[in-house]
């Protein structure tokens, strides 16, 4: 073989070793970029999550607030309007058990 071919052959496998080469480190590159933006978004989407669930848990502590001071002003309404009753009535009661004891 003439030593020209085997020059070029020499240099067309260098070639390509470099092409492989290169193409190896591409992929590697292309690789730790993906799993650099997986993570990032694996990070910003619990960030998002976390704060969700940060507002949905305030927003609902402050429903059940809202709703426990209703139920407060309500169970003190009607203890109210029980001891007015009570009150008015007591007098009647009273005069009604002295008439049957006294019966």
């Amino acid at each position: 073989m003439d030593n020209s071919v085997i020059e070029r052959l020499a240099a067309i496998e260098r070639e390509a070793s470099g092409l492989a080469e290169k193409a190896e480190q591409e992929t590697q590159e292309l690789i730790a970029s993906y799993e650099r933006r997986t993570l990032e978004f694996d990070e910003e989407a619990e960030a998002s999550a976390e704060k969700e669930i940060a507002d949905m848990r305030a927003a609902l502590e402050k429903q059940n607030e809202e709703t426990m001071h209703a139920l407060e002003s309500q169970m003190e309404h009607m203890a109210s309007v029980l001891d007015q009753e009570y009150e008015s009535k007591i007098d009647t009661r009273a005069d009604e058990i002295v008439k049957k004891i006294l019966e």
